[in-house]
């Protein structure tokens, strides 16, 4: 896989060549952010085997807090295209709570569904909030019951 960036002067330059031109603490981050998302990539597509669904197509998995993924790339991943929405949970150590981040799945935004009118219609209960396409309850303090449960509360707002 080939990374073009264009640079100001309209040329295209592959990742590694960036290296030669620009000042080394840029290159630096440039190569820095490459190599975190290709790892989130290929940690991400090793959890995918761990997701349960509902049957209304909410996709969701516990996973442990060194594993918690970038969920952007969830949504592109193998085996994740039918996902309406995408949650994502982790056991905060202090409060016992469920951390939970939520997005948008391929499906649900081929639906034009959004998580305002669906997964934040819970948020009294789950505590979720965010944006259109994605959010969470780490702010809020998490949930104090189980991530089946917030998907099932999740799934009766898709019908």
């Amino acid at each position: 896989m080939e990374l073009l960036f264009k640079l100001g002067s309209g040329e295209l330059h592959d990742i590694f060549s960036l290296f030669t031109i620009l000042p080394e603490q840029y290159a630096q981050a440039i190569f820095d952010e490459y190599a975190a998302r290709h790892y989130s990539r290929s940690r991400v597509e090793k959890l995918v085997p761990k997701f349960r669904q509902t049957k209304n197509g909410v996709f969701f998995a516990e996973v442990a807090s060194s594993d918690a993924p970038d969920t952007t790339f969830l949504v592109s991943a193998q085996g994740m295209e039918e996902a309406n929405i995408i949650c994502v949970s982790r056991l905060d150590k202090k409060s016992g709570n469920q951390i939970i981040r939520v997005r948008m799945g391929k499906r649900g935004i081929e639906r034009r569904l959004n998580l305002f009118e669906t997964a934040y219609k819970t948020s009294d209960i789950t505590h979720l909030e965010g944006r259109w396409n994605a959010g969470g309850n780490k702010r809020t303090g998490g949930f104090k019951g189980s991530l089946e449960e917030v998907a099932n509360l999740i799934d009766k707002t898709l019908i």
